[in-house]
């Protein structure tokens, strides 16, 4: 069973050789972080309206989804997320991830 960490901003900043960080100041007030615990079924979670950027990171590998609440993620349609690697990606807010180990 894999846990996955869903952190949520709807703005970010960058600090120098493209890294991308949250704002400063901000973080707090624009930040939310999940819990998602994903098993071999599929497991959706809905992203708040005002997100724009999610990090995703798991303690192990599992794959993701985006869509609407019924779409489904499989290992040839979600894109592969490694164990202990933080990802980040540019979402549509509201819109739903799906999950799969």
């Amino acid at each position: 069973m894999a846990v996955i960490n869903v952190t949520e901003f709807s703005s970010l900043a960058h600090a120098g050789r493209n890294q991308v960080v949250a704002q400063a100041g901000k973080f707090n007030a624009e930040t939310k972080v999940t819990n998602v615990t994903a098993t071999v079924s599929s497991v959706a979670h809905n992203l708040q309206k005002e997100t724009r950027f999610v990090r995703l990171q798991g303690d192990v590998g599992f794959f993701v989804l985006g869509g609407t609440a019924g779409d489904s993620v499989s290992q040839t349609t979600g894109t592969q997320i490694n164990g202990g690697v933080a990802e980040y990606f540019g979402v549509d807010g509201g819109q739903y991830l799906h999950f799969i180990e």
